[in-house]
């Protein structure tokens, strides 16, 4: 019966409505350089601690203790049959706030962020380096796949839970790269941005390498979490 409704409607030259794009949990609305440098000025950002407690190496091996007195272990593979294949680790030091160990990993053409919690173990990956939110209720990472053809480049949200976190958006894109990020308050954070033509221009030679020191040169947004 649904089916016949369905091709009358056709025949009838009445489409089906079509459907409304999901709402995003974010909204994107353009600022100024002034109004980031406001933001950046009055903002302390919560730093990576260059805590080496309960961390230990040998060799390509990182050992992290954890509070049971358990350890977790990472390695290195500096060598591998494929370069591809190759992983190079780095220890940061520790978020003391979220209670988590940092290690930057090393890869083929990319780069990521481990945080090792300090309590379970557990580990979340982040394509950059954490920014964590004024109450540290969410952590936010940017990212740039640029130059490797088809990588986006973009920024991740996550919300903190006991010892997970949990990815809540990622804007990813090729129109621009982000450069820096600074949190506005709990619920919104600003990113300056180059565009990506001003980029490969740089690249390329076509504009000078200290066009990067000119902030008129950048697109500044601001994201508000819904």
């Amino acid at each position: 019966m649904k089916l016949l409704l369905l091709a009358s409607l056709f025949l009838a030259g009445v489409a089906p409505a079509p459907r409304s794009p999901a709402r995003l949990p974010y909204t994107v609305t353009a600022t100024t350089a002034a109004a980031f440098a406001q933001v950046q000025a009055r903002t302390i950002p919560i730093p990576i601690a260059a805590d080496k407690q309960g961390f230990t190496r040998s060799g390509n091996t990182f050992g992290l203790r954890l509070t049971n007195g358990r350890r977790v272990q990472l390695r290195s593979k500096l060598r591998a049959t494929y370069e591809e294949q190759a992983a190079e680790l780095s220890y940061l030091g520790k978020l003391p706030r979220l209670h988590k160990y940092v290690l930057h990993l090393l890869y083929y053409e990319g780069a990521a962020i481990l945080l090792v919690d300090q309590t379970t173990g557990s580990i979340d990956t982040l394509q950059g380096p954490p920014m964590l939110s004024p109450q540290a209720g969410l952590v936010a990472a940017t990212f740039q796949g640029y130059p490797y053809e088809g990588a986006p480049n973009g920024v991740e949200v996550f919300q903190v839970a006991t010892s997970r976190l949990h990815r809540t958006f990622t804007i990813a894109q090729d129109r621009w790269l982000p450069y820096e990020l600074v949190w506005v308050d709990e619920h919104s954070f600003m990113l300056k941005c180059l565009p990506i033509a001003v980029a490969e221009a740089i690249e390329s030679g076509k504009l000078p390498k200290k066009t990067r020191q000119n902030s008129q040169q950048f697109t500044y947004l601001c994201v508000t979490i819904r």
